[in-house]
């Protein structure tokens, strides 16, 4: 789908002015995109959103439903239990891992937090999506 001159030039205006990194990082999660079927690929393409999260901002919260698949581009993310009072990190997760998969698809509850460990860039896709 890349090699579509339509879907190049969009992303050219998508990321105009912005760093070439969430370019290359957004065109990372094409391993994901790229088996899709074309009429569902380009749905979800243009619902995609690319959001940054600064240094211990809760990106999923143990407990609620997550309603978005989200996906590393940059940065490093902290995998919490929820009854931990402590914040003790029990994975740490970057580019290309994809945050409470298994809590969307199944629409449960998220058993852990993800907090950013430092700025980080997430490319986040509606559930409805997926």
């Amino acid at each position: 789908l890349l090699d579509d001159d339509a879907v190049q030039a969009d992303l050219r205006k998508r990321f105009a002015g912005k760093k070439a990194h969430f370019l290359f990082s957004w065109l990372g999660a094409q391993q994901f995109l790229s088996t899709l079927p074309a009429t569902l690929y380009l749905s979800i393409a243009s619902s995609l959103r690319i959001r940054a999260f600064g240094m211990q901002q809760n990106i999923v919260v143990a407990g609620d439903t997550p309603r978005h698949l989200v996906l590393v581009l940059t940065g490093k993310v902290g995998v919490v239990r929820a009854q931990s009072e402590t914040g003790q990190i029990l994975r740490v997760l970057g580019y290309g891992n994809f945050l409470a998969l298994e809590d969307v698809l199944q629409r449960k509850q998220a058993e852990f937090s993800y907090v950013a460990l430092e700025a980080s860039t997430m490319l986040v896709i509606p559930a409805g999506r997926c």
